[in-house]
């Protein structure tokens, strides 16, 4: 898992590049990945989510914009606010959190992470989609299978699924564990680019485009993907 420092450190640069987009990008222009979204949805739904973790991080309403606030500005507030406030927290200091430990170590993660999966959608949206670190998107199917899909089975949104899931990356460290119900040995083992495993959890990118080893129960990978593991 990165540290803290780093989450927040890519938290800011994903945000600066999202920024870039929103000012040098048709805001018409549609989200191939956000079926009916515009440019200027995605960047409206990434600056009103930083502006309510704030909220959860200090405790207080976050100051008001002006209506007349173009979204580029608008979004480069919110997100320098919410840089800022990591900054003058530790990790471990305590305040709400969408999974546990609820802490801004959480937040920090998680906002890096929504931030990356957004930026990458932008800029696909306009041609230019990058490649994402590999030990970023490793913890970024991490986060998926370890934190948001077991949030979404405790908020009743989706079934629990019975086999275990194991994910390990061909190009950086570690594996991600999705926990079965029937407990025993993983049913599967499903290598690959760490960017190219992220993409696929979060429905960015086609399971027939990329290459992986399926070592197992194929039928249970089938169902992790058929299953909504993010919100």
């Amino acid at each position: 898992m990165a540290t803290y420092d780093a989450d927040t450190a890519t938290l800011e640069s994903a945000s600066a590049g999202l920024a870039e987009v929103l000012r040098s990008s048709d805001p018409r222009t549609a989200i191939p990945s956000c079926p009916g979204w515009t440019m200027t949805d995605l960047g409206g739904h990434v600056a009103d989510i930083h502006r309510w973790v704030l909220g959860q991080l200090t405790g207080a309403e976050p100051p008001a914009v002006a209506d007349e606030t173009d979204l580029a500005t608008r979004f480069t507030a919110g997100a320098d606010a919410l840089v800022a406030a990591l900054r003058e927290r530790g990790p471990d200091d305590a305040c709400p959190a969408i999974y546990p430990p609820d802490s801004a170590a959480t937040w920090a993660r998680r906002q890096a992470h929504e931030t990356v999966i957004h930026l990458w959608d932008a800029r696909n949206a306009v041609g230019a989609a990058p490649r994402l670190q590999a030990d970023t998107a490793a913890d970024g199917v991490r986060e998926v299978l370890e934190d948001l899909y077991p949030r979404q089975v405790r908020l009743g949104r989706v079934e629990p699924l019975a086999a275990t899931v194991v994910i390990a990356f061909s190009d950086a460290a570690g594996t991600g564990t999705l926990a079965g119900t029937a407990g025993g040995a993983p049913a599967v083992r499903v290598t690959g680019r760490a960017e190219d495993l992220l993409l696929v959890l979060w429905g960015r990118r086609e399971l027939d485009a990329v290459a992986l080893t399926i070592d197992g129960d194929r039928a249970a990978f089938d169902a992790a993907l058929a299953t909504k593991l993010v919100p």
